[in-house]
């Protein structure tokens, strides 16, 4: 049967059709913790209503500290099913933020574990916030989970469905927060209609259901954890499995507990593959996994597959674009699969823009990917010039992204067009270059980055990771791409790391690496 968009869906008709078919199967569980959608639906049911006997209405915005934790999941479902949004706050936001993050969200209630109450106690909260909730009992919250729980027992099942009656596709399921390098990043909103059907369509993809347990080893507040697990895993019935922290340990310990599914970034695939204390038996009911994030190497990606016994599909995903754009399939052979980030999926259209005159180009030439369909954003938050400039007058999402898309209708991905190294007048795509230097067996990982320089006004720089107890120079690695590369394109500048700085999503951080590229300017220079 094919996939098709519910053009008619809500989280509260999903929900209860889920819980419906069901109401037995595991829906979220921990090491020690498991909830059935029945109980689940019970939990919600009572928060939701709780919730809303303190005032948080449809269409209310609500910051939830968002740990990686099955509070954070039930408190995202509690606001969805009355129609309000969960602006989702990143767990390392300092302290002298919290109070303009929370003013321009226009947040009127904070949700947070009862670590961070202090700290948001502190933050001088603008006067719209009504209150602060802990998830656990807390003497300096004004309300716990188990309080509004019991406030929300009190609410009867005509007031209720009354409540949920009132949501539609339209409602903001979350606020979501881009990468932002200064200041206040740019705030995404995603409606429910473009997260549920995302989770529709990904699960559709993965072949999911009722049986599989996924693995949610992901910040929950980026939009990969929110789009490839936890309302994937609700489309169909599936459970949600939360390990005790991201440390390698407790992800192997999950898996262990019969996940089926992990979705995650290549450098989470690559350290599991490092380890030495591990038997086929322990991913034996692992089946399939997305990552995101960045392209790995052939090699990389069969040691991968072969090692956890996993199907891998690579995928492009956006913030802008409720976490996903396009996706392999678990059809496609080994090399589209790991080369190429597959299709667009089901629903959405692209085309590839000149960077300069925006005229649509084809296949086979680079330019920038612009995306239009069902899982695109409201908008940024309060921000209509940015999104003007974002979202063009015909309705295009200008990603910002170079890439081309080959005879086979696969996208292919050159890296950021900001991260283009302008050599001479001449653009150069660092993805390129670093998927040449990765198939080096002696190099672990590489991002390749512009250092600024005094005659071609920027030069390439290399930053690379050895492999654990391998050794490489800077001559090997110009030998290796003589021949792969042109010759303007090999590295001139080199800076040699234990491990590349990343992002709390454990991506490359492209502002360290940058910076990184710039110091080497100061150093001698390769001559070709």
């Amino acid at each position: 049967m094919m996939f098709e968009i519910d053009e008619n869906i809500t989280f509260p008709g999903l929900f209860e059709n889920v819980v419906r078919e069901f109401p037995q199967r595991p829906a979220l569980e921990t090491s020690d913790t498991s909830y059935t959608y029945a109980q689940l639906d019970r939990r919600v049911r009572n928060l939701s209503a709780g919730l809303s006997k303190i005032g948080v209405k449809r269409g209310d915005h609500v910051c939830i500290w968002a740990e990686m934790r099955i509070d954070t999941a039930i408190t995202y479902y509690a606001l969805m099913r009355i129609g309000a949004a969960s602006v989702m706050m990143r767990t390392g936001t300092p302290e002298n933020m919290l109070a303009d993050i929370i003013d321009k969200s226009d947040s009127v209630l904070v949700i947070c574990g009862c670590e961070q109450v202090d700290m948001f106690r502190r933050a001088s909260l603008p006067e719209s916030v009504r209150a602060i909730v802990s998830v656990t009992d807390s003497e300096n919250a004004d309300y716990s989970f188990s309080q509004l729980e019991k406030i929300g027992e009190q609410m009867g099942e005509r007031e209720f469905k009354e409540l949920e009656n009132r949501v539609d596709g339209t409602e903001t399921s979350e606020i979501l927060f881009t990468s932002g390098t200064t200041g206040i990043p740019k705030m995404v909103v995603i409606s429910q209609y473009a997260r549920l059907n995302m989770g529709r369509l990904l699960a559709y993809n993965l072949r999911a259901d009722s049986n599989d347990k996924f693995l949610n080893a992901l910040p929950m507040f980026h939009c990969f954890s929110l789009g490839s697990n936890l309302t994937v895993a609700l489309a169909v019935g599936a459970c949600v499995h939360f390990p005790d922290s991201r440390h390698t340990t407790d992800i192997i310990k999950a898996i262990r507990r019969g996940c089926t599914v992990f979705n995650a970034v290549p450098t989470q695939f690559t350290v599991l593959l490092k380890r030495r204390d591990l038997t086929d038996e322990d991913f034996v009911k692992l089946r399939v996994g997305m990552v995101g994030g960045s392209v790995c190497n052939t090699e990389l990606f069969r040691q991968i597959e072969e090692r956890l016994g996993v199907t891998l599909v690579s995928t492009l995903g956006m913030t802008e674009c409720a976490g996903g754009v396009t996706m392999a399939s678990l059809d496609d052979d080994l090399t589209t699969r790991c080369m190429t980030l597959g299709k667009v999926l089901l629903g959405d259209e692209c085309r590839i823009a000149d960077i300069r005159t925006g005229e649509t180009l084809p296949d086979g030439e680079k330019g920038e990917f612009c995306v239009r369909g069902f899982s695109q954003m409201k908008g940024y938050y309060k921000e209509p010039e940015l999104t003007a400039k974002a979202v063009d007058s015909e309705g295009w999402f200008h990603s910002g992204d170079l890439a081309w898309r080959d005879e086979n209708g696969n996208i292919n991905l050159a890296g950021r067009i900001k991260e283009l190294i302008i050599r001479s007048g001449e653009n150069i795509c660092p993805g390129e270059i670093e998927s040449a230097i990765l198939q080096m067996e002696q190099v672990a990982a590489v991002k390749v980055a512009a250092a600024p320089d005094e005659v071609f006004g920027e030069e390439v720089c290399a930053v690379i990771v050895p492999e654990k107890g391998r050794n490489v120079t800077n001559r090997e690695i110009i030998e290796h791409l003589r021949g792969r590369v042109e010759l303007n394109r090999i590295p001139r500048y080199y800076v040699y790391l234990k491990e590349l700085p990343l992002n709390p999503v454990g991506k490359p951080d492209l502002v360290a690496i940058q910076k990184l590229a710039a110091d080497a300017a100061g150093t001698p220079k390769e001559v070709i």
